[in-house]
């Protein structure tokens, strides 16, 4: 063991010991303008913490394996594009995005064009776009998430959770309100949610029946514990809102309580 020792320390002293990765964190607006510029610099094991603010960008293609997030929760609100075919973020990797508020997008966060790897949405608050988070392969099952404490206020045409062509999604504390579909799923390998609430949607569950998957892909949205279905109206009746704020408070996350009562007072009913 001494002579270990020795050994890693004389390699130590002549610069031949293995270089050990440090992982860095890029702040914006502090260290790089804008998110999309600190997300090209970053690096596999790199965070990008974002400041407090309003943010103007789409197409933020996370290609490394890097955390991006919010430095407050919901401090951080991002605008995207209503354009056809942009999102605000296209992930891209195996990366986690967490702590936002992304607004009036044509998609929240979209993983399509890229390798089969598995990412993670936590604590995010997708308001008004036309599909909240969709995974959306070419042509084949690639591409998986866990998608967890995230809530999404759409509109009648939009779409909260949507798959097409993926690989495992994993749904867990969200909230879908507003929207056409709350959870649409066409040829994945697995769709599961669990302790979920959707509130005012036309559809709960859309599993398409356009064309029919090749085992062992499915279209079939697997219900687990704690789903629950409020149907049109629900937000009139106070049992109801008392229902929907006691799942925000306990599943979801404290603050957004906040965002929605932003939300709310902006007109939508």
């Amino acid at each position: 063991m001494r002579g270990t020792g020795r050994t890693a320390g004389l390699l130590l002293l002549l610069g031949l010991a293995p270089a050990v990765a440090r992982s860095e964190v890029l702040r914006v607006p502090a260290d790089h303008p804008t998110i999309k510029s600190a997300v090209e610099r970053a690096a596999d094991g790199d965070t990008v913490l974002v400041d407090d603010g309003i943010y103007l960008e789409k197409n933020i293609v996370v290609a490394r394996k890097i955390r991006v997030g919010s430095k407050n929760p919901f401090g951080a609100v991002i605008y995207g594009s209503p354009n056809v075919g942009d999102a605000i973020f296209v992930v891209r990797a195996a990366a986690r995005i967490e702590g936002f508020v992304l607004r009036n997008s044509q998609t929240g966060i979209e993983q399509r064009g890229g390798p089969d790897v598995r990412w993670e949405a936590a604590d995010l608050a997708i308001l008004d776009c036309m599909t909240g988070i969709s995974i959306n392969d070419a042509e084949g099952n690639v591409g998986s998430a866990a998608i967890e404490r995230v809530i999404v206020l759409g509109f009648p045409a939009a779409t909260g959770i949507c798959t097409n062509d993926a690989g495992r999604v994993e749904a867990s504390g969200c909230l879908i309100m507003d929207c056409r579909a709350a959870f649409q799923g066409y040829d994945h390998l697995s769709f599961g949610v669990r302790d979920s609430l959707v509130v005012d949607c036309a559809e709960a569950f859309d599993e398409s029946t356009s064309h029919r998957p090749v085992p062992p892909a499915t279209s079939r949205i697997d219900r687990g514990h704690g789903v629950s279905v409020l149907g049109p109206g629900s937000r009139s009746d106070p049992r109801r809102r008392e229902q929907v704020g006691a799942f925000i408070r306990l599943v979801v996350i404290p603050s957004l309580d906040e965002v929605m009562g932003e939300a709310d007072d902006g007109g939508t009913g």
